[in-house]
């Protein structure tokens, strides 16, 4: 029931008519209604504030007059009114008057947020308006929803983070163990745009929403890139002896991940006795037991996915010295 403040009053001043002839007590006079021009008005003793509350949490409007007498008080939010005198108007379970006229709000929702005015029905309309604003920790929601995202080598993809709260929170990228362009640890903004993209970049990213009530809020996304193979050997170069043993190593980067193969000269390698194939993350290892001479000459790893190839070469020498032409 939503009543405005004319209809309050008169709605106060009935009900008060009936309790009196209920109860058998004499009716007032009209004229006792009406205070005496020498009589001291009433005035408030608290004073208008702006109130910032977190969403959840309870708080208590000040509406306190002096020498109030027969007037009435009214709260009401804009056209609203909440209370007359000692009446609660509004069927919201969580307002209430405390200690006098004080209006207790519980569970404060955004909703509640707005001007809330006290007023006294005195022939100079007094009035004291609090404001009253919602503080709500951020929420944040990332683009894609599923916190993953491809790109190819070379590329451009762009992260979206988007958040609500009060105040507006700020937006912040990182990139867990590492920084996110390269240069700069942290960004800020509500998208993070990545060019010519490579495996460096691919990785977990988190957006992170701040406006000060509550721990911030963050969002995981993580940056796949796909790329052909990438080849690295440990050394081009590799010593050893007849008898002895000897290791070839290649580093391979690929997205999708490679097929890696060994060659001796153009002879394809398969694993023997004398000689094992090893993969260890990136690592892919060549082992050979007890050289003999025809093991040594060129070596490559080759290695394979669905984006390209990549090659790369190793010579392994019973030479103490390598030689150059």
């Amino acid at each position: 029931m939503n009543l405005s403040a004319k209809q309050a009053v008169i709605l106060l001043v009935g009900l008060l008519a009936v309790t009196g002839a209920v109860t058998g007590s004499p009716q007032p006079q009209r004229r006792e209604l009406q205070p005496s021009s020498s009589r001291e008005q009433p005035r408030f003793l608290s004073r208008g504030q702006t109130f910032r509350e977190v969403i959840g949490e309870t708080l208590v409007l000040p509406c306190d007059v002096q020498d109030l007498g027969s007037y009435v008080i009214l709260w009401r939010r804009g056209t609203v009114v909440l209370t007359a005198g000692n009446l609660m108007i509004t069927r919201d379970e969580r307002f209430r008057l405390i200690d006098g006229f004080n209006l207790e709000i519980r569970n404060v929702r955004p909703q509640d947020a707005g001007d809330y005015v006290c007023s006294i029905g005195s022939a100079e309309n007094k009035e004291q308006t609090h404001t009253l604003e919602i503080l709500v920790p951020p929420v944040i929601r990332g683009q894609p929803a599923g916190g993953s995202v491809t790109a190819r080598k070379g590329g451009s993809v762009t992260l979206e983070c988007k958040a609500s709260g009060n105040p507006v929170p700020t937006i912040t990228w990182s990139k867990k163990g590492a920084s996110v362009t390269g240069r700069e640890n942290i960004v800020e903004g509500f998208s993070l745009t990545l060019e010519q993209v490579d495996r460096r970049q691919a990785g977990a990213y988190q957006c992170s929403a701040n406006n000060g009530v509550g721990p911030p809020a963050t969002f995981d996304i993580t940056l796949n890139v796909l790329y052909p193979p990438e080849i690295e050997v440990e050394r081009s170069w590799v010593h050893s002896g007849e008898g002895y043993e000897a290791q070839l190593v290649c580093i391979v980067h690929a997205e999708p991940p490679a097929t890696v193969q060994w060659y001796h000269e153009s002879i394809l390698l398969d694993p023997t006795e004398r000689r094992s194939i090893d993969t260890r993350g990136a690592k892919h290892i060549l082992s050979i037991r007890g050289v003999r001479s025809e093991n040594f000459g060129n070596y490559s790893c080759v290695a394979d996915n669905s984006l390209g190839r990549a090659k790369k070469y190793m010579e392994l020498s019973g030479k103490f010295t390598r030689t150059t032409s």
